[in-house]
């Protein structure tokens, strides 16, 4: 009936930063970037100035030397910053700012003729507004990190207060998939390496919220030298140790009794979560050597509750989860002067990374099966049943164990220089080695196919599964007359499944500086997934040999930055991005040399639900023996179903990728706010697609498949292949278009507060390209149930607006909070029917009804999403060092009944109502308690 997903175990990644020709090497990463020109009393530039840069919390020191323009570039770490200029017979100036991850900063300073006065401290803050970048981004700063209140403590969920943002549900990734999971828009990069699960399944690692300082969250148009996402860049930077030893302990505490009611269930449902977090940092050599670690621990006993339409099966299910993070973080200096300017010269640097990131999978089902055929080594888990309107289903490849191994070598090649104006060329290469093993039961449980007529009545059902989590008290052949097929998975490796993607990149970016207003971001990018459609397997007649590689992703950008004044600034620009090879496309092709999916049809016996083979399930290299392509149809043959194999070659096997357009103004008001507006356009190309069954024939008389299942002599006579069955394939022929007008208004920390509030007037409209008969596209138009469809996408939303904001009450009191508030979006509605399954044999989109019409593609639209999230925290000071916070949250402060999906079966007697969701974004009025000790 469900399953039960046990947390991934998150091997940490360790990231190196060495410098090549330098010994002895600098241990960090450039963050941010510091920039600007110095000039004298009469505007005249200054050369040979020395800048330095002193992190505040660290010690750590940064150096530059302005060249002949007085121009300087310093790449640094984040934080705040004392900033000073120098040069012999000129005052020293000094000034203080706060860097954060993947912003430049221009900061220009005048100088003055040396007089008594030997020092000028000029205050300021940074500017609000980028006049050198033209992508589109937002910062979460350290501020909003640590103070406003996240439901689960989950940092990524802060993502949804970043311009662009597109998601509604908070925690598990940054920017939701969209197409039931077959697109994925973004990379995650923590601390400079790529940490992005590609597995397809199991979200993202996960970090602690106390380890992580700010992130940046990039919604278009990225540099050259970040790749692998057709989407967004999140680039999140971890904490790190001062000078100061200080630390944290943080204790947060929820239960169901401050709870309201589930909006859907209509039941507080019982719940109880403890979690704990503690960090400590400080110097091992001042000023040169820092660290920093973090653990947590999280308790959280939890109920589940079923609703469905047979109120037998509304039971209730208690479990228990725990979650342990940790995570060590060391960061070396060794001198001033020894940095990346000074390297190779004063203009250039080389820097190497590596690294590896580690995921790991662990899933199972709850249900207990103890007859399972391959007993004892699998006895949890159930078959799926299909029926109209209503399914028994766990996924199918439970139980399953997958772990992700990505080494990682990077090298960053900058250089400064002089011609018509100033460059900053940045070029580099890396690759990443992605390992990964795969033990997917696929299909092991079987599957019946039971919607030849309507499902039973609720008594009938309630007899058929007494109790649904024990699958030896099921009768199922009571369905054997409803029963169309029966199809189940065997291996001869025990369903294990290794495979390996090499991963190139190279770029060339320069941002080229013309003059005082004008900024040209100029960038080139080249990458390569080697095998990333499984290219090495072949499968006759569906995978060829020595299919070819994908290697011209070649991919032009260029942008500008034009400043009307030092106030305001305009920009634009676009490219082609490429987005990152998801492991599902190398292991079901791979999976098909192990693992074999048979199929039995029903032949009329009273018993074929419970017996479908009338004996023993054939074993693989029996099995293999028994098909149908493999004896050339003897009597008695099996035939052989297989999922989701890779594409033919062409055009259908290309890397998705997307073109990306902005235009848009920022403008500064006074020294604390500014207000963004960008036109955005992703037009989205060769996104993964799903054939559920590509062995079919279409009519072209009416554009509907042929049945499947007719044969004569003995033989299926509408399949392109007549001796297979349901063949799926992945092909790179979707497509979709996201017009949006982002707007940002930011106002940072001044007169005791500070806020921002995003809005998005947008459209998501995609398409289902034309199926396939066979390996070949169907050369006319099909119903649109199947195929040949253009329109809203799930997830189409058309107003998206969030506001966050602290606010310093006084007397040690401050509020804070979150509202979101989120048109409804679109849905996509099956008819229920079964008729697509009668003529394909597979589900496919389900669009058809009985009587010939079609549902609508996508035409439900949800209720609007509204949501208040609140904190308010005393703080007590006990020394210079040393403090306490005590805090209490409501999330849902009004308790808006927020739904995150429907019923959206026409054949359900549940169609078109809300159906319960664990997102905490839908969760109903909640408080919390914690505190929070700094020292």
């Amino acid at each position: 009936m469900s399953s039960r997903a046990i947390r991934p175990l998150v091997l940490g990644c360790a990231v190196l930063t060495i410098l090549v020709l330098a010994t002895p090497a600098v241990v960090h990463a450039q963050e941010a970037t510091l920039t600007g020109v110095i000039t004298d009393t009469t505007g005249g530039v200054l050369p040979g100035v020395t800048i330095k840069a002193v992190n505040e919390d660290s010690g750590n020191s940064f150096e530059a030397v302005t060249d002949g323009r007085g121009a300087y570039r310093i790449p640094v770490r984040i934080g705040m910053y004392q900033i000073t200029a120098t040069l012999v017979g000129f005052t020293n100036v000094t000034r203080r700012l706060e860097l954060q991850v993947g912003q430049t900063t221009v900061l220009n300073l005048q100088m003055a003729p040396s007089t008594v006065q030997e020092s000028v401290t000029v205050t300021g803050e940074a500017p609000l507004i980028a006049t050198t970048t033209s992508s589109v981004s937002g910062n979460i700063d350290p501020r909003q990190m640590s103070e406003l209140p996240v439901l689960g403590r989950n940092w990524m969920s802060l993502a949804l207060l970043a311009p662009g943002n597109r998601t509604n549900t908070q925690g598990a990734v940054p920017v939701q998939d969209r197409h039931a999971g077959d697109v994925r828009e973004f990379e995650l990069n923590v601390d400079g390496q790529q940490v992005t699960a590609v597995l397809g399944t199991g979200n993202q690692a996960r970090y602690s919220k106390d380890s992580i300082a700010e992130f940046q969250f990039i919604s278009n148009r990225f540099d050259a030298t970040q790749g692998r996402s057709s989407g967004v860049q999140v680039n999140a930077i971890t904490k790190s140790g001062a000078n100061r030893p200080s630390g944290s302990l943080v204790g947060n505490f929820r239960d169901s009794k401050f709870n309201k009611p589930d909006p859907v269930l209509h039941v507080v449902v019982p719940y109880s979560d403890q979690q704990w977090s503690a960090t400590f940092g400080g110097p091992i050599r001042k000023d040169k050597v820092h660290f920093f670690g973090n653990f947590d621990y999280e308790h959280q006993p939890i109920t589940s509750i079923w609703n469905t339409p047979y109120p037998a099966f509304n039971i209730s299910k208690c479990a228990v989860t725990s979650i342990k993070m940790a995570g060590v973080r060391l960061d070396y200096e060794l001198s001033p002067r020894t940095q990346y300017t000074q390297v190779l010269g004063n203009r250039t640097l080389n820097e190497i990374k590596g690294g590896m990131a580690s995921y790991l999978l662990d899933q199972e089902a709850i249900a207990s099966w103890s007859h399972h055929w391959l007993a004892p080594d699998v006895t949890v888990g159930g078959p799926r049943i299909l029926m109209r309107g209503f399914s028994v289903s766990q996924n199918q490849n439970l139980p399953r164990h997958r772990i992700q191994r990505v080494w990682s070598v990077r090298d960053d090649f900058s250089q400064q220089y002089q011609a018509a104006g100033s460059h900053a060329l940045k070029v580099g290469g890396e690759f990443l080695y992605h390992d990964e093993f795969t033990r997917n039961c696929l299909w092991c449980m079987g599957e019946l196919t039971a919607n030849a007529f309507p499902a039973p009545n609720a008594a009938a059902m309630q007899a058929i599964f007494p109790d649904p989590f024990n699958v030896d008290t099921w009768n199922l052949d009571a369905l054997s007359p409803i029963t169309t097929r029966y199809k189940v998975g065997v291996s001869n490796s025990k369903f294990n499944t290794p495979y390996s993607i090499p991963k190139y990149g190279a770029w060339a970016q320069d941002d080229w500086t013309i003059g005082p207003r004008v900024t040209l971001n100029l960038g080139v990018r080249w990458d390569l997934a080697w095998n990333a459609f499984a290219e090495e397997v072949t499968l006759a007649p569906w995978m060829a040999p020595n299919r070819p590689q994908d290697v011209n992703n070649v991919q032009p950008r260029i942008g500008a930055a034009y400043s009307i004044n030092n106030r305001t600034v305009l920009r634009g620009g676009g490219g082609l991005y490429y987005a990152d090879v998801t492991s599902p496309n190398v292991q079901w092709a791979e999976s098909a040399a192990s693992i074999a999916l048979i199929t039995a049809n029903n032949d009329g016996r009273a018993n074929f639900a419970s017996n479908p083979f009338n004996g023993p399930l054939p074993p693989f290299d029996q099995a293999t023996k028994l098909f149908c392509y493999v004896n050339n149809n003897a009597p008695g043959c099996l035939i052989r179903d297989l999922m989701e194999l890779a594409p033919p070659p062409g055009k259908l096997a290309e890397v998705s990728h997307s073109w990306q357009t902005s235009v848009g103004m920022e403008r500064q008001f006074g020294t604390d706010m500014s207000l963004a507006a960008d036109y955005v356009f992703t037009g989205s190309r060769n996104e993964h697609r799903i054939q559920d069954n590509v062995n079919i024939i279409y009519d072209p008389a009416t554009g509907l498949p042929l049945n499947f299942n007719v044969t004569a002599s003995g033989r299926f006579i509408n399949r392109p292949y007549p001796d297979w069955g349901v063949v799926g394939l992945y092909l790179m022929n979707g497509w979709s278009n996201y017009n949006g007008l982002q707007s940002v208004f930011t106002k940072r920390m001044s007169h005791r507060w500070q806020g921002t509030l995003t809005y998005t007037f947008a459209t998501l409209k995609d398409g289902d390209p034309r199926p396939l008969s066979g390996l070949t596209e169907v050369p006319f138009r099909v119903n649109a149930a199947f195929g040949d469809d253009y329109g809203p996408g799930v997830t189409d939303q058309r107003h998206r607006a969030v506001f966050n904001g602290i606010y310093d009450i006084g007397y040690g009191f401050q509020l804070s909070g979150i509202y979101f508030y989120g048109s409804g979006e679109h849905f996509a509605v099956t008819s229920g029917a079964g008729v697509s399954t009668t003529l394909m044999g597979a589900a496919g989109s389900d669009r058809l009804r009985t009587n010939g019409t079609v549902v609508p593609r996508n035409d439900f639209v949800g209720l609007p999403i509204k949501r208040l999230d609140m904190r308010l925290q005393k703080h007590v000071k006990a020394g210079p060092h040393v403090g306490a916070d005590g805090i209490l949250e409501v999330f849902n402060a009004f308790n808006r009944a927020n739904y995150g999906g429907y019923v959206t079966n026409e054949s359900s007697l549940q169609f078109k109502q809300p159906s319960s969701s664990t997102n905490l974004s839908y969760a109903p009025r909640s408080l919390q308690l914690g505190f929070r000790l700094t020292f």
